[in-house]
Formats: structure tokens, sequence, C-alpha cells
């Protein structure tokens, strides 16, 4: 629509009196003064141009728009302002003091005298800029800054966060690492997040709404203009839908110290997945304690060369043991999963035949067998007798006492749902960037194992050589759900044996064990801009009635055994929408959840309904607002009919939602 116009004197005005920027690179500086006057002249009416006298623009270069360093001395226009509004783009990489370049000294230098007050992780000049642009706003001043997703959850930007966050009252966070390839016409090869923060001021330290943080995870299958097609496409975008179901809260005292993991709740889990993961690392031994206590020993694999280096940080030695080995070659591998055995194309003679001594030597110790091989994208576990060369960067395991048979139940446990579930929250890049895990995050990996007797390892082992006998599975053949590819081996009987003995050995409960299942199996083929079929087809009956009655004894456990009162779901549905029907009744036994297809009048009114929840607020902005309306004792939820909205874990985010709200209406009331 028409812009209302504005008076060009005003206009000029507005612009050299308020709006500022800087950057030194001269291109940009150029850019923004040519967007500025093309915005200025937008709201100006031609008529107020045609009195006969020559139109004149102002000048910008050096009194709005600066060509400078912003960690060198600040132009002194900009030094005696306090500023209301700053947004902007810092540059996204680590300045290396080993090779320093000269246009980096100044933010360097900056970094070294501030690095007790305002810490940097890795040297990122992002977080320097957050750091350093606070400094320019007012008292009632709000940033707005684009940064590297990485900066919430990496682990050496953990120093930066506890500062930060203290520091600062950083109101919301737009993760957008499923859309990094995606918005802004894929200019965003590396995941970005939007942090909108302001600096405390003394007078008032402890602000109280400083209680949360509103964090916007937006998914490519919400995200109507772009989830269609195969699942690898990635359609760029400049426009960007926001469910309300991406929305989540975080306690701020949760985010104080520092932890990348509510970061990671937030995009991916819920406070559910925070209570089992916390459980099982206080109820079972952790891969690390029984490092400890000599049941294994865990390492990456060394770091070797074909030749002989005699001095230097890269300084080498000749090992014959390394003589006529063979090394895992784990490009061989890539695009497979459910592995439980090496294919002999992935295995090479070694030719590397020295040892970096800085890396040490005890690393090659788990590249002897029995021993077994972790891949750093924890897509495999494999057990084998052999001598293997680990490759630099992935995990060898080994047992001290050689015990095969635990070797063989750990290969297995490693390669569970629960395991894969356990690395994706704890390992900063899962989900963000690329799918790597660190050592340090499979150390802390809870692990019963060890309380296993012979007899238990022997099933295990047993298990093992069954699951050997297994082809493995292309990822393309997986992702397109082609049954037909695959060989008529048992192996998905196996897997669900695997999964429930590891769920067994934990002892995890029904609801646990639909949190591991439903992110592994199903949230997960929306990671990195897909939108897998498993996550994005509609949901069967069935698969709508354990929603139901999850949602039912989730909200019916709130009230306790002793309550008279139940609750009864229903949920009926069309192609496009489902709706869920909660009543509260007095009742101790309830029949079965029903789910039904809506009928004509039905359908009608579920269309229109999912019209007034699409809401345009602004240019390439809209929001896709949940509605769940109370009504008496009834309560009713909207869904779309994509799975991943149908899980059990989402009928339990539904529920807590649910109980919330009433308790806080409760409260209110009283």
């Amino acid at each position: 629509h028409k812009h209302p116009t504005v008076n060009p004197i005003d206009l000029k005005k507005l612009l050299t009196g308020n709006i500022f920027g800087l950057d030194r690179d001269e291109d940009a500086c150029a850019v923004s003064e040519l967007s500025l006057l093309l915005t200025l002249l937008d709201y100006v009416d031609r008529s107020d141009l045609d009195d006969g006298k020559p139109a004149k623009l102002p000048a910008l270069r050096n009194k709005n728009i600066f060509h400078a360093d912003f960690f060198d001395p600040l132009p002194s226009p900009l030094k005696s302002k306090a500023f209301n509004w700053i947004v902007g783009n810092p540059p996204w990489k680590s300045v290396n003091p080993r090779k320093l370049r000269e246009d980096d000294r100044p933010a360097w230098n900056w970094m070294q005298e501030n690095k007790h007050d305002r810490p940097v992780g890795d040297n990122q000049l992002a977080q320097a800029f957050a750091w350093r642009v606070a400094e320019l706003a007012g008292c009632e001043g709000e940033i707005g800054l684009f940064m590297p997703a990485m900066t919430l959850f990496a682990d050496r930007a953990e120093v930066f966060r506890e500062s930060f966050f203290e520091q600062m009252h950083v109101k919301c966070v737009a993760n957008f690492s499923n859309l990094a390839e995606v918005i802004s016409a894929k200019r965003f090869r590396v995941a970005p997040a939007a942090l909108f923060f302001a600096p405390y001021t003394n007078e008032v330290p402890d602000r109280p709404e400083r209680e949360v943080v509103r964090v916007f995870s937006p998914l490519i299958a919400n995200q109507d203009p772009t989830r269609h097609g195969p699942d690898r496409e990635r359609i760029e975008s400049w426009c960007i839908v926001v469910n309300e179901s991406e929305i989540r809260d975080i306690p701020y005292s949760e985010i104080v110290a520092g932890d990348g993991m509510p970061w990671k709740i937030a995009a991916w889990g819920s406070h559910n997945d925070v209570r089992l993961l916390r459980r099982l690392g206080k109820r079972a031994p952790l891969l690390s304690g029984l490092q400890d206590d000599g049941l294994i020993m865990i390492s990456e694999g060394p770091g070797l060369r074909s030749v002989l280096i005699t001095d230097g940080q890269h300084k080498t030695e000749f090992r014959e043991e390394l003589v006529d080995k063979n090394k895992l070659d784990t490009f061989a591998l890539s695009g497979l999963r459910q592995l439980f055995s090496f294919p002999r194309n992935a295995i090479r003679l070694n030719e590397n035949h020295f040892l970096y001594l800085h890396a040490g030597r005890r690393k090659l110790s788990v590249c002897r067998g029995p021993h077994v091989i972790v891949n750093v994208a924890r897509t495999f576990a494999i057990y084998t007798d052999a001598y293997l060369v680990v490759p630099k960067g992935q995990v060898g395991i080994i047992s001290p006492s050689d015990d095969r048979d635990f070797l063989k139940a750990l290969s297995l446990f490693l390669s569970s749902d629960f395991a894969f579930y356990h690395q994706f929250f704890t390992a900063a890049q899962f989900g963000v960037k690329r799918d790597i895990a660190t050592l340090d995050a499979l150390k802390c990996m809870p692990c019963p194992l060890a309380e296993l007797n012979k007899s238990d390892l022997k099933h295990w082992a047993e298990l093992h050589r069954r699951l050997t006998k297994t082809e493995p599975r292309r990822v393309d053949d997986v992702k397109k759900n082609e049954r037909g590819l695959f060989p008529d081996d048992g192996l998905d009987d196996l897997l669900i044996e695997l999964n429930s003995m590891v769920f067994e050995s934990l002892g995890l409960s029904e609801r646990e064990k639909a949190l591991v299942s439903d992110l592994v199996n199903i949230r997960m083929k929306l990671i990195d801009g897909m939108v897998g079929r498993p996550a994005i087809k509609n949901p069967t009956s069935a698969e709508m009635q354990r929603y139901g009655r999850r949602l039912r004894q989730e909200l019916d456990g709130f009230l306790g055994p002793g309550s008279d009162y139940r609750h009864a779901v229903e949920i009926i549905h069309d192609p496009a929408t489902g709706m869920i029907c909660v009543d509260f009744v007095k009742s101790t036994r309830l029949g079965a959840v029903k789910v039904t297809s809506a009928d004509r009048p039905a359908a009608k009114a579920l269309a229109a309904t999912r019209n007034e929840l699409r809401e345009e607020i602004g240019q390439w902005v809209y929001f896709d607002r949940d509605l769940r309306i109370h009504d008496g004792t009834k309560t009713y939820l909207f869904k779309p009919m994509q799975r991943f909205h149908w899980t059990e874990s989402q009928a339990m985010a539904d529920a807590s939602e649910m109980i919330a709200e009433t308790v806080s209406a409760e409260g209110a009331a009283v």
C-alpha cells in the first residue's frame, strides 16, 4: 500500500537528526546512504517537489554515515549521542592472534583490554560487537543484532554467555538454525540468530521483568512459502511465518550461568526432556565414571603422518605397530545408517606410520582390538576384534580386560535411539551447525551396562551377533521410506528389540520412551531445514488416538489419583486441521479417545478458522496463531494435520500449557 506522504523538509530533518550508521567497508556505507535516500523519496509526494526549485538531497557521508572502524575511537558525532534503537549484523569470524590482520588489530586490542569484564569466547568478533554496541545505547535503548546461532550453544562461548546474560537484559531470541540456507535469499550459510537486548544500569540491577527470555525457533515445516518440495530442496524466501507453537519462554535463571542446553531445549524439546536427562545423569554411571573405574578407556583417534618430523610442535615418531595395519575410511560410510559391522570397502591399508607426539601415545591404544569405534555424528558405534586405526576426530573405546561381551553390549547401547537423543541435546553443534558431537559429550552419557551380570551381557552379545548379519540402510532410502529397497533381514524388528533393551536398562517409563522416540524418529526429520515425510505427513487415526490418550493421562495425572474428575478427549479433523475437545467431567472411568472425520459443515468451519488464524503484521512477516478456546468445562485446541504436531511428546507439552493456564487463571481469580 502507498505510504502516507510527509513534507520533504520534515523528512530531511528526521533523517539527518535521528539515523546514523558506521561501517569500515566503504561500499557498505554508499549502499546505506542510497537506501536511506530512496526511502526518503518514497515518502515524498511529487507535487511537493514541483515548485520550480531544484530538490537537493542531504549529504550523509561523515555526517550520518561514517566510514570507520567500530573499535577505533568513534567519530565525534557518535560519541555524543545515546541511541534509542541500534541494529546491526556484525562480522562472523574469529580473530587469529597468530595471523593478525592489520584491519583486525583495533578489535583484538579492544578484546584484550576488556577480557576480564567483557569476555569473548574463541575470539569471536560478533561477541565483541555485542559488548561494544551496548556502550552506545541510552538508558531506554534497545539493541537487535544478527549473530551466529552457535553463540547460544558453543562450549567456547559459555564464558561470554555467563557474563553477557548477567550484564544485559536479553529479551528475545530468534534462532534461525533451520532456516539458515532459506531466509534472505540464502545469504546465511552459517546458522544465524537474532538477539534483542538492552544493557542494565546500576540504578536498576534487578528488574522484575527479567524473568524469562522469549525464544522463537522456526521450522521449515511451518513455513508455507518454503516447505514444499523434495526433502532436501531448499526454496529461498524473504518471508517469515511466526508460528505460535515455535515460541518458548526460558526462565532467565536457566541461562544466566551460560549453559547452552536451555537454548537447545527451546528449539527441540521441553522441560520433560530436561527432567529425563537430569534424572538419568544421577541414576546411572556416566561413561567417564566407567573409565575412572578402569572398565573402559575412551579416546579420540591418534594424529598420524606419513613422514618423520624431528622438531617443533608437529614432531612425530615412528611406530612399528602401525605397519601393515588397516585404517577406517569414514567417507566410505557416508550416507549409511544402522551399521553394526564395517563393510569391506571401508577398510584401507594404513600408510601413515608416524605419530604426532603432541597428541600422545595413549590414543594409539584405542586402535587395537577388541574395541568399539564411534563416529562424530553418532550415526554408528561398531565393535570389531581387528586392529583398526581410528581416524583423528572419531572415538575409540577399549576394555582393559578385553571384555568382548561388554564391548558388544556397549556398541549396541551407543547405537540406540537413546544414545542419539542424549548426544543431540548435550552436544552443542547438533541441530545448529554440522552434526558433530564432542568426546566430552560422549563421556557424559549415562550407561548402566556395568550393572549387568555375565548372563545379561550374553543376551546383548547374541543380539549383536544377529545385527551384524543385517545390511545397512542408505539415508535416501530411509528418507523416502522405500521399503521395497530394503533386504528382508529382520533389521526393523531387531532395532525394536535393541531399543527396548536399552530403555529397560535405563528404567524409562512409557512417557519417557515417547520423548526419545518422537525426537529421533519424527522431529529429527525436520532438522537442517528438511521436511521429511515422517514428520509432515498426515497423522493416522491411531496416531491421533495415542496423542489424545497421552494428553488425557497428563491432565488426569495433574489431578491426582484421588480425584472424582477426569478429562474426556475427542478429536475431529479434516485433511488440513484437527480440533481437540477436552472436557472436564465428573467420572472415574472414561471410554476410548474418539477420532472422527469432519462432515461438510464442520470442515467448512475448520477452514474458516484456519483463515482467521493467519495474520500479516508487516512486510514479509506473518503470524500463525495457535487457537485455544475455553468454554465452561471444555477446552478446544486447533492443530495442523502434520504428524509432528500429534506426537505423544507434543501432547505432554500441550498438557503442560493447559495446566499452566489453569493454575494462572486460578491464581488471578484468588
